[in-house]
């Protein structure tokens, strides 16, 4: 998770990480797949947080 965050904080993934060579645009979301002796599978989707001010009411 931590890598993911800082892909989205940067908004852009680092050229080590690339196994070909392009160019993403602006990187608002994550998508990390995670599997465990290939029987426990988890998808976790981490997305850039919008901060807006609270809605009055």
């Amino acid at each position: 998770m931590w890598l993911g965050t800082n892909i989205i904080q940067q908004g852009r993934v680092p050229d080590y990480l690339k196994l070909n060579p392009f160019e993403a645009g602006c990187v608002d979301s994550v998508l990390v797949y995670n599997h465990f002796q290939n029987r426990n599978h988890s998808l976790l989707l981490l997305e850039k947080n919008e901060h807006r001010p609270p809605t009055p009411v």
